[in-house]
This record gives structure tokens, C-alpha cells and sequence, in this order.
């Protein structure tokens, strides 16, 4: 909703228990008060890029809390929370997403593909058509994600649906060559569905 990380709003959130309104007002810090050495600076812009897994937690992602850790466990550090967030964005990190990659995926292989592929558009007759395919689902309820919600007090979101949900699967094809888009709409997504999509 705010369109800023998780940790941002945490920050917010700490500030304001600490300070009230007077602690949501923007500080001007400096970049020199850290109170790590610029060695230990490297270190922890080092650590962030590993995971924690790779420095004895066991861990996928780090967080503020758990770099605190282990700043402390490692030079004897306290930051706050609030500080070390500072911190951590003056070295240039910020919360990012992701991309997904397959582990069996291979560079040089992808490139190859992409040569060979560039090379039959290149040369396709006026008698061969070449088209890139997906599908799509899509149900009359959204999938439910996390919210703010008191503990102990599971939020319920009322739903016109009896039984199991209505959903659509639409195939969608386009001519990278001309810009053409074609598709068709089924309710269900099946090798039959799609062979008849393709006719």
C-alpha cells in the first residue's frame, strides 16, 4: 500500500513508539558517525551479498534484527534498529525481489538459443508462421496475502463463493514478426484445450 520495503515501515513504526510524531520527521545524518572502521564496513558489505546460512545461521535472507546479531557477535557492535537500516542503505543495499533462475540453466547455451532463434526469423518463408505461446489463469477470487491483524485474531475476508471457484484459462499467442496477438478463453487447461488453440 505505501509502496516502500517492509523493514522502511518497521523503521516508521519503531521511530514513532520511541518519539511520537516528532520522530517521523526526517533526520540528516552524516555518513562519517558509523561506528564500525571502514574495514569493518567492507566486512559487513561482504556478509550482506553471502547469505547467513554462509555465517552460521540458518537462514535464507538477512534482515536488520539478524545483521545486528551478527555485527555484535562479530566487532562487539549495538546499533539500533533504526541506525543499522540507515546503515545498511548509506552501503548502497535496498530490499529487492528476487529473479527466479533455474539452477540447471546455462548461459552459453541460452545465448546459442537466442542466435539460432534471431537467425530463423531472420530467414523464415512467406509460407512459415512462427509463434510464441503462454497461458494464463484466472479465478473469480484473488489469492489472499499477509495484513495487519491483532494476535489471536485470524481476519476473515467474505467471499461470494460456494463450493470451489470459477476460473478461465486463456491461451495466448503472438507473430513476433508482425505484432499479431490471438487467443482463446476455455475453462479448463488441458492438452485438448490447447491442441485446438493452436488449430
Amino acid at each position: 500500500m505505501l509502496n516502500v520495503s517492509d523493514s522502511t515501515v518497521r523503521d516508521w513504526l519503531n521511530r514513532y513508539n520511541e518519539k511520537g510524531l516528532s520522530g517521523m520527521i526526517p533526520q540528516q545524518r552524516g555518513g562519517s558517525d558509523s561506528k564500525l572502521s571502514d574495514e569493518q564496513l567492507s566486512k559487513v558489505k561482504e556478509v550482506l551479498q553471502q547469505t547467513p546460512r554462509e555465517n552460521g545461521y540458518n537462514k535464507s535472507n538477512w534482515t536488520i534484527p539478524l545483521l545486528r546479531l551478527w555485527i555484535l557477535r562479530e566487532f562487539g557492535v549495538k546499533y539500533s534498529i533504526t541506525g543499522l537500516n540507515e546503515l545498511v542503505h548509506r552501503l548502497g543495499f535496498s530490499i529487492q525481489r528476487p529473479k527466479k533462475q533455474s539452477k540447471a540453466s546455462d548461459p552459453e547455451k541460452q545465448e546459442q538459443f537466442k542466435k539460432e532463434l534471431k537467425n530463423i526469423l531472420e530467414g523464415i518463408d512467406e509460407d512459415t508462421v512462427i509463434l510464441y505461446l503462454d497461458e494464463a489463469i484466472v479465478t473469480d477470487e484473488p489469492t489472499t496475502t499477509g495484513k495487519w491483524a491483532l494476535k489471536g485474531k485470524q481476519p476473515v475476508i467474505p467471499t461470494n463463493s460456494k463450493g470451489s471457484r470459477e476460473r478461465r484459462v486463456i491461451y495466448g499467442a503472438v507473430n513476433p514478426n508482425t505484432g499479431e496477438v490471438f487467443y482463446s478463453t476455455k475453462k479448463s487447461g488441458n492438452a485438448e484445450n490447447f491442441e485446438s488453440f493452436l488449430k
